[in-house]
C-alpha cells in the first residue's frame, strides 16, 4: 500500500472512530499526539461565513503542507490561494460538498505553488463540528509530490 493512501486510510479510520454514534466528531476531540507521525502532512480550515457557507480560512498547516504550497498559508482565506493554485477554484465546491454532506472526501490533481514548481498531491477531507451537529471545520490530510 503506497503512503499516499495510508494516510488518507489513517485519517478515515481515526474520523469514525472519533465520530463514534454521533452525528460528527468534535473539532477539540482531534489529538496531536494520535498523529505525531503524519502532523506534518495535516491541515485544518474554518468555515468563516455560516450563512453562505463559504469563506474559509487554514487555521492550522503542518510544516508538509507549507512546503507543498511553497509559504505558510496560516489565517489565509482560502479564496486568496487561487494566486498560487489553480486548483484552488475546485476547493470551494469541494469544501462545501464535505460540509453539506457531513461525509469524508478524498481528492487528488496537481497545482502550481508559490515557487512555480508542480505538485501532485492526494488528500483525504475530513468534515468536523463545534458543537457536535453543524460541520464547519475540515481536518485533513495530504500526501505529494513536487516537481520541478
Amino acid at each position: 500500500m503506497s503512503i499516499e493512501r495510508r494516510i488518507n486510510i489513517r485519517l478515515m479510520e481515526y474520523w469514525v472512530n472519533l465520530k463514534g454514534d454521533k452525528i460528527l466528531p468534535l473539532e477539540s476531540d482531534i489529538d496531536h499526539d494520535d498523529l505525531e507521525d503524519i502532523w506534518e502532512s495535516c491541515f485544518q480550515l474554518r468555515l468563516l461565513d455560516i450563512i453562505t457557507g463559504s469563506k474559509y480560512n487554514y487555521s492550522f498547516l503542518g510544516d508538509g503542507i507549507k512546503e507543498a504550497y511553497g509559504c505558510d498559508l496560516s489565517d489565509v482565506d482560502v479564496d486568496k490561494v487561487k494566486i498560487i493554485s489553480p486548483v484552488a477554484d475546485k476547493l470551494d465546491a469541494q469544501f462545501k460538498g464535505v460540509l453539506s454532506s457531513r461525509m469524508p472526501m478524498e481528492t487528488e490533481g496537481e497545482f502550481t505553488n508559490a515557487d512555480e514548481k508542480t505538485v501532485a498531491f492526494r488528500q483525504c477531507l475530513l468534515p468536523f463540528s463545534s458543537d457536535g451537529v453543524n460541520a464547519n471545520s475540515i481536518f485533513g490530510g495530504m500526501r505529494y509530490r513536487i516537481y520541478q
